[in-house]
This record gives structure tokens, C-alpha cells and sequence, in this order.
């Protein structure tokens, strides 16, 4: 594949070698070397930039020159990539017209070799690349739209720490701003058993210098606004082909709720030796969760980044590359749904879930959560039934969340139904109330499971080898979401083989009838009929002022009290409202507790307190609105 040529230019006599009949599939001596019969190898689309680099590099004075061109190949037709490389002889003599003094040229000697494997690397490394540069804008993506904590190290030292949002959030800095603690100080300390960490010994750091995966740890965060918070999460280096380190990776979890909880829980247990077993039990349960959770999400995560990588090896045939695509999507629907429940959860153990209360048809919701349901069940062939009665009136909720709550109900029961089975719901007035039924005849649950049914964490079969996927959060879910809406839920199971019947109450909004019968006769007969707001009980033009952050609460509550004769302000905030407090000085105060940027707690001792620097005999009587149920609210 290397051949040797030789061009006179002054005769235009060319001089091949072997080698260069070989490159054009030419047997030896077959035909005569010519300038023009090399030329009508080169392909027409590489030809004129070939001949123009050659008189280029002539006509500048160069002592070399180097090019490649595609070739046809005599016999097969083949195109193969050939390099050209090669001195340019020139004579003794000045050419007389040349203005720069040149030698003239006055002969080409090189040599030709075949490349075509080296073009063909470089294409599909090109082609590498591109798919390489997809793949890192998709893990680009997930690492800022997680909502656990990521940081990665762009170098093995761990001087320079890039954060994710999530992480951003979870310590009070900037997305995308170094917390690397190696050169400067950082808005916030780390603290470990009551100690400020060095930099050298925390995780990452640590990773890095003992080359392993630093698990399990956890640590207290000292923010800049003074709050304190408990992480907890893993490092893990990042070792190149040498085994040599050269990044590193962590992840962390907000954990303080949970500690906070753990605390609380150890003092009751040096209080009381009786709840030992009770904290065993709860700190075996989140030794399970915490594996199955491990096993739910790297279960899909490993076929993720499997796959990923053969795709980047670019050697997959097209159907497997279109199955390789449909596992990724169905791995990462699944880690969705997954995180979707944990940060229920979340949301339910720090307090933050809220509901967007109003006027609900629960036949609407039901209807929605089969829609939702009914693909899963017809896979298993699984009939259902329902039995919804129209005369159920309006329930006071959050609709996306009653739909959640029917939503587990059912997909619970087709979970654990086997092919062919049934599930039904029903809806029916139950005395004030209007009550969800959701039944099956699956699995069933055991005696000694049921009590457990809606505990967090809790599965009837916690072990490696059970049948069905799940975290054990999605009744635990169901039980706080129906005790925000101010319901209760139960379920009945004959035991194991028998099936399961879930019921969910949820309060009615009453069809109010102010007056009786009798009453309303009296005031025909003694004088004209009365408006609506006379029916309402009469506040003689008291002065109630009501803060909310919600435009619809403020709106329905101004127009009750007035037509309850009542005088009435409004407020969206705390600090609108403590203005009004000291222009308007209202008689009753009605006040929201979750507030953004300040709640109904702040908002009240900052009115008691005016009250007393101006000396008020007696405060204003308050009332508080949550949609919380919590004790302490």
C-alpha cells in the first residue's frame, strides 16, 4: 500500500513504482505512467483542489507538500482515500521573470499510501462524537432538573465543584457556582458530630484521595440565613482507563425532618424503654426502604446507562437501537413515577402540601382516575365495574388530589388482582358524608398486615423476592392526602385470596337553609320579603379585616361577611394586612397560617406586639384559617 513516484516537470515525464499499480488496482507495467492517466484515477470532486495544492505549494517556495484525495480503483471500482507527501526539487538557476527571486521547480518526488481506514476511524469517531455530545446534553438535563443533590468535580482534586439546582437550593447558593472548599470559603460550614469539617475530610475529598465510594454519610449544613440542615448522600470517584482518578460524583438527600424526627424518637426512648421494640422496628423499616429504593431506582437506571452505552458504540443493528430507545424511556418513566411518590412524601413529613380547595364533583374524579387506570387493566384483562350515585353532592378539595387518592385506590387493585379478576367502585352518600369504595377480589391482605396497611415505608413482603414492584408509599400517601380534606379512610380484607374493599368518607359541603318555613311566612305577612343577607346572621357593621394569600378565599369570605352586615378589608399578605391593622383597626381579625414569605404565626405576634407598645386594653380577637392537619395547627 505505498508506492513511489516521480515527476519531471520541465519534460512531464512521471516514474511509478510497483507500489503505486497496486494503489490504483493496476497490475505491474499495466499501462503507461502519465501525469494525465493518474489524474483520471482521482475522483472529479477531489481533482481541481488536488492540482490547485500542488501549484500552490510550487509557486510559494515550499521544499514539501502533503495532500489526500479519493482514488477509483481499476477493476472493482473501489474509492479508497490516498495521501500524497513529497518534496518539491528545484534548480540552481533564478527564473529571470520571477520577481521574488525564486528557484524554479523543476521536479516532484514522493510517495503515495492508502489511508482509507484512517478516514474511515476518523468518520465514525466524528460520528462518536455527535452521539457522544447528545448523550452528555441528556445527562446535562437530568443533572438540572433532579431533585436530589448532585455535585461533580471537574478535576481530581476537587477544586472546582459544580452544584445542581436541587443542591443549590438545599445549601442557599447560586445554580452552577463552585462549592469547592479547597481554595475559599463557602457561604456555609460543614459540620459533623457537633465539628466544622475540614476540606480534606469531606466526602468528596475523601473519595478522591482513597479512590473508593464514600456511602452513607451524614452531615450538618450551617447555612448563611442561620438555618441548619442534615444531609445525607454518597460520593464516588470517577477513575479514567488507567484506573487513575479523575473526577468525582455525589448525591444528597435533605434528610433534616427525618432527623429531626430520629432525635425526637431517641429522647422518648430514654423516657420510655417500652417504645425500644417500636424504634427497632421503625429503623429496620427504613433500612428496607432505603434498599428498595436503592433496587427500584438503579433496577432501571443500570438498563439506562447500558444501553447508552452500547449506543455509543454505534455497532447496534436499527431494531436494536429502536428497543434500546423504548427501554430508556421505560426506565425513566418509571424513576418518574418513583421520585413523584418521594416527594409526596417529602412534602407530607415537612408540612408543605397544599391543597387548591373548591367546589369538587367526585363523579368527575372518579371518571378521571378510570381513564387514567383502564389501560392497566385491560392488559390484565380485569374488569371494571362502578356504581356511582348522581344524587352525591359537592365536596370542599383539591380535585387533582382527590384524583390521586381514587388513582392509588385502583391501580392498587389492579396491582394485586391476578388476570381475569374484577375491581369496582362505588360512590354513595354515607349520612353527612360521601363515601368512595374501591374493591377487588385479589390478593387480599393478612390479619396481621392490615393494622400496617397505611404506615409509610410498610409492604406486606419486604423481601428481595417479592412479586410486586413498589416503595410502600402510595396508601401512606392516600391516608394524608384524605386527612387533609378533612376525611378518613379504611379497609376490610377477609384475609389472604380474599380480596381487599377500600373506603374513603370525605365531608359533604351542607345545603344551607337559613330560616324555617314558619319564619319566612311571619316576615311575608308582617312586611316585605327580605334579601338573602337577612337570612345570614347580622354583624352590625363590625369592622373584620381578612388576610389571605388565595384571591378566591378572600373574595368568597368578603362576600359572606357582607352579607353578614359586616364592614370588610382585605389583605394578600402578612405585611399588607399589618398596615391595615394600623390605618384601619378592625374589631375581628381573620388570618391564614401558611403564607409565603411570612405566615399567620409571624403576622399575629406582630400585631399583639403593637398592640402592646400602643397600649391596647384588649386584643383584637382573631381567627386562624389552615388547610394543614397538623396537631400543632
Amino acid at each position: 500500500n505505498l508506492g513511489i513516484w516521480d515527476w519531471y516537470l520541465k519534460t512531464n515525464a512521471v516514474e511509478w513504482s510497483e507500489g503505486v499499480y497496486n494503489l490504483l488496482g493496476l497490475k505491474p507495467n499495466e499501462g503507461k505512467a502519465t501525469v494525465e492517466s493518474w489524474l483520471g484515477f482521482v475522483l472529479p470532486e477531489d481533482l481541481a483542489a488536488a492540482q490547485a495544492k500542488i501549484q500552490k505549494a510550487i509557486a510559494e517556495g515550499r521544499e514539501e507538500f502533503y495532500d489526500e484525495f479519493r482514488i477509483r480503483r481499476a477493476g472493482d471500482g473501489e474509492i479508497r482515500w490516498i495521501a500524497t507527501q513529497g518534496q518539491i526539487i528545484r534548480s540552481g538557476e533564478r527564473a529571470a521573470e520571477a520577481e521574488e527571486k525564486e528557484e524554479e521547480a523543476v521536479r516532484l518526488l514522493g510517495v503515495n499510501y492508502d489511508i482509507t481506514e484512517r478516514k474511515n476511524s476518523e468518520l465514525q469517531i466524528k460520528n462518536l462524537n455527535q452521539e457522544l455530545n447528545i448523550r452528555i446534553r441528556e445527562l446535562q438535563a437530568i443533572f438540572d432538573i433532579a431533585p436530589i443533590g448532585i455535585a461533580f468535580a471537574q478535576d481530581a482534586s476537587c477544586d472546582v465543584i459544580t452544584a445542581n439546582p436541587a443542591l443549590a437550593a438545599m445549601v442557599g447558593v447560586a445554580p452552577g457556582e463552585n462549592v469547592s472548599t479547597n481554595n475559599r470559603p463557602l457561604p456555609y460550614k460543614h459540620f459533623q458530630n457537633g465539628r466544622e469539617l475540614a476540606p480534606h475530610e469531606l466526602p468528596m475529598q475523601c473519595a478522591v484521595a482513597e479512590k473508593r465510594a464514600v456511602l452513607d454519610e451524614e452531615i450538618d449544613i450551617l447555612r448563611a440565613d442561620g438555618k441548619l440542615i442534615t444531609i445525607y448522600g454518597y460520593a464516588a470517584p470517577i477513575l479514567d482507563e488507567n484506573g487513575e482518578v479523575a473526577s468525582c460524583v455525589a448525591a444528597q438527600i435533605d434528610i433534616t425532618e427525618r432527623k429531626k424526627n430520629e432525635i425526637e424518637r431517641e429522647r422518648k426512648l430514654d423516657a420510655e424503654q417500652s417504645l425500644r421494640l417500636q424504634a427497632e422496628e421503625a429503623n429496620r423499616l427504613k433500612d428496607e426502604f432505603l434498599a428498595t429504593v436503592s433496587h427500584e431506582l438503579r433496577t432501571p437506571l443500570n438498563s439506562i446507562i447500558g444501553w447508552i452505552k452500547l449506543l455509543r458504540d454505534g455497532h447496534l443493528p436499527a431494531e436494536a437501537r429502536r428497543h434500546a430507545l423504548e427501554a430508556i424511556e421505560r426506565g425513566t418513566r418509571a424513576q418518574s413515577q418513583l421520585i413523584e411518590d418521594l416527594l409526596d412524601v417529602s412534602r407530607i413529613i415537612s408540612g408543605k402540601l397544599q391543597l387548591e380547595v373548591q367546589p369538587v364533583n367526585l363523579i368527575s374524579v372518579v371518571n378521571s382516575a378510570l381513564e387514567t387506570v383502564r389501560p392497566a387493566a385491560k392488559a390484565k384483562e380485569i374488569e371494571l365495574q362502578t356504581d356511582l350515585n348522581p344524587q352525591i353532592g359537592l365536596i370542599s378539595g383539591d380535585f387533582d388530589r382527590l384524583q390521586q387518592i381514587v388513582w392509588n385506590l385502583l391501580s392498587n387493585a389492579i396491582k394485586f388482582t391476578p388476570n381475569g379478576g374484577r375491581a369496582e367502585v362505588i360512590l354513595q352518600p354515607s349520612g353527612a358524608e360521601a363515601e368512595i369504595i374501591v374493591r377487588d377480589n385479589g390478593k387480599g391482605i393478612s390479619p396481621e398486615f392490615l393494622p400496617f396497611v397505611f404506615d409509610r415505608f410498610r409492604q406486606a413482603d419486604g423481601s428481595i423476592t417479592r412479586k410486586f414492584s413498589g416503595l410502600g408509599l402510595g396508601l401512606s400517601i392516600v391516608r394524608h392526602l384524605v386527612e387533609l380534606h378533612g376525611g378518613t379512610v379504611g379497609v376490610e380484607s377477609a384475609g389472604e385470596g380474599r380480596g381487599a374493599s377500600f373506603s374513603v368518607k370525605l365531608p359533604s359541603i351542607p345545603t344551607l337553609d337559613f330560616g324555617s318555613d314558619d319564619e319566612k311566612a311571619r316576615i311575608n305577612a308582617n312586611g316585605p320579603q327580605p334579601s338573602a343577607a337577612d337570612a345570614y346572621p347580622q354583624m352590625n357593621g363590625a369592622r373584620i379585616l381578612v388576610v389571605d394569600d388565595e384571591a378566591d378565599t378572600r373574595e368568597i369570605l368578603k362576600m359572606v361577611f357582607e352579607r353578614c352586615r359586616a364592614r370588610v378589608e382585605t389583605a394578600a399578605s402578612a405585611a399588607e394586612g399589618f398596615e391595615k391593622v394600623k390605618d384601619w383597626r378592625p374589631q375581628i381579625i381573620v388570618s391564614d397560617i401558611g403564607m409565603p414569605d411570612e405566615d399567620g404565626y409571624s403576622f399575629i405576634k406582630k400585631v399583639r406586639s403593637w398592640e402592646k407598645e400602643n397600649g391596647a386594653q384588649n386584643p383584637i380577637p382573631s381567627v386562624a384559617l389552615t388547610a394543614y392537619a397538623r396537631s400543632e395547627d
